[in-house]
């Protein structure tokens, strides 16, 4: 029987996933993610993004980057070669929020293009 090509896929990501998945299980409140050989600062991981909500857990910055290496093979390549804007909510949902345009000084492996 031959695998699926989602299947192939997502056995290769898989591994590369658990080890971010596994630097995040650590309950350092801001610590360095390595990813692929660059070094991501990360802070204020226990920070409460969403509240509670029908009897379910609060989620935190860090359950939202968890998510996000989750999903991130399927994500990723639909992002690809798209300009990005951030809405930013830094004192979660209920919070104040404003578009980030502007990233500065950028990490040297992002590449951007003038639109």
């Amino acid at each position: 029987m031959v695998p699926e090509y989602s299947e192939i896929k997502h056995t290769q990501n898989k591994n590369k996933y658990e080890d971010l998945l596994l630097q995040l299980d650590n309950r350092k409140i801001s610590f360095n993610l390595e990813v692929e050989k660059q070094t991501i600062p990360l802070s204020n991981l226990d920070k409460k993004l969403w509240p509670e909500h029908h009897g379910g857990k609060f989620l935190t910055k860090r359950d939202f980057i968890k998510y996000l290496i989750k999903i991130s093979a399927y994500l990723l390549p639909h992002l690809k070669d798209r300009p990005l804007s951030l809405s930013r909510y830094p004192n979660g949902i209920y919070g104040e929020h404003f578009f980030q345009k502007h990233y500065f000084p950028l990490p040297h492996f992002v590449e951007t293009v003038s639109l």
